[in-house]
């Protein structure tokens, strides 16, 4: 497969889900080394070690939480004071138990 094909599924992946994790790549068969070539580019933004995200995503109010739900896949989340529930709908969304 081409540089330029990998790199186009790997911009794919990331508009699609928002948060890119480097070990997302490798279910693809796509080499993490891509991910510093869009990085240098500037088609892809670093956010943490190991996390992507399109420059031009747009951020909801949960930006923050999946960006922290990336490091951590799904398991169980105690929801504290969480309004109307919005975090805990959200993150039940991503195949966390919410509790």
């Amino acid at each position: 497969m081409t540089e330029s094909t990998l790199a186009s599924r790997t911009l794919k992946l990331a508009s699609q889900r928002g948060v890119l994790r480097a070990r997302d790549l490798a279910a693809e068969d796509i080499p993490p080394v891509i991910l510093s070539r869009l990085v240098k580019s500037g088609h892809l933004t670093r956010l943490s070690r190991g996390v992507y995200a399109r420059p031009t995503r747009r951020l909801s109010e949960h930006h923050q939480l999946a960006e922290v739900a990336t490091r951590i896949p799904a398991g169980r989340v105690l929801s504290i004071a969480d309004g109307e529930g919005r975090n805990g709908v959200h993150l039940a969304a991503l195949g966390y138990a919410v509790t």
